[in-house]
């Protein structure tokens, strides 16, 4: 039942992504939005989000930026190439 929660970010995504055309202010309050409502319903503990391990940072906020890292290099990398 909890879980059904984590729906509320996702349909406050959407409609922002829809009225406002902004893709990017979508994703933010998706991300923030999703964070709070799995902190608040317990879903989501903050070590789960983001913490240190060892002197490195864990979660799923770091590893969501290391597995895109490599995508938005080769993007950026081929722009550079097309001179666009």
């Amino acid at each position: 039942m909890r879980s059904l929660y984590m729906l509320i970010p996702v349909i406050l995504m959407l409609i922002i992504s829809i009225r406002k055309r902004n893709l990017y202010l979508a994703i933010l309050v998706g991300l923030l939005s999703g964070c709070m409502v799995g902190l608040l319903t317990g879903v989501l503990q903050v070590s789960d989000i983001m913490t240190s391990q060892d002197g490195a940072l864990t979660g799923f906020l770091t590893k969501g930026i290391e597995g895109m890292m490599g995508t938005c290099l080769l993007v950026l990398s081929v722009y550079g190439i097309m001179g666009v």
